[in-house]
């Protein structure tokens, strides 16, 4: 009776374990490029260029806030980025052009620069991001999408990169969609493996 109680048990591990299936583990909340602003993100300062509209700059102004605040996710870095009283203190600057960006369908996208040298964000640290919105693309969106275009691009300018492991909220998501007003708790935590 034990060797046939054993021979069963045996066989139910064995069928359970053969019938289960596997689960994935995402280790990927969030991406990042390995480079980052070389004056941190604490204490700095944004600019906003006289190619912006007032709607934009409020925008931009919100949602700095929220990557300032957390967003209400619990989750707390060193941000600490305020308007700049002129360009030459600012790590982010904020550009809007009508035209698109190389006819590419792109509503968004971010340039690194040591002083004024472009430098490639797969290599380098940089001093400032310049942040652009293409109005061929961006002027078509809903305000939704427009907000997290500057969200995420902003994202960008602090060294996040795209996430598209969609089991992790993240603003880094492509393409952008108007899901995320703010940063999550996965972009958060990709702040801190940068700059904490």
């Amino acid at each position: 009776m034990k060797t046939v109680f054993r021979l069963g048990t045996i066989l139910g591990l064995l069928v359970s374990i053969l019938f289960t299936p596997m689960l994935t583990v995402k280790a990927y909340q969030y991406e990042t490029y390995n480079t980052k602003n070389i004056y941190g993100v604490t204490y700095q300062k944004f600019w906003f260029t006289n190619t912006l509209t007032s709607w934009q700059k409020q925008q931009i102004n919100d949602e700095l806030y929220r990557w300032n605040t957390s967003n209400n996710t619990g989750v707390y870095t060193p941000l600490n980025v305020g308007i700049g009283s002129n360009q030459s203190q600012s790590i982010m600057d904020y550009y809007y052009s009508h035209d698109g960006y190389n006819g590419s369908g792109i509503a968004g996208t971010t340039f690194y620069y040591i002083g004024n040298q472009e430098v490639s964000y797969t290599n380098s640290n940089w001093g400032c991001a310049q942040i652009w919105a293409w109005g061929s693309v961006y002027n078509n969106q809903s305000n939704a999408v427009k907000t997290e275009v500057w969200t995420h691009e902003t994202g960008h300018g602090f060294g996040l990169a795209h996430n598209n492991d969609k089991s992790h909220p993240s603003v880094m998501h492509t393409p952008v969609d108007g899901s995320y007003n703010g940063p999550t708790a996965n972009d958060l935590a990709g702040i801190n493996h940068l700059y904490n």
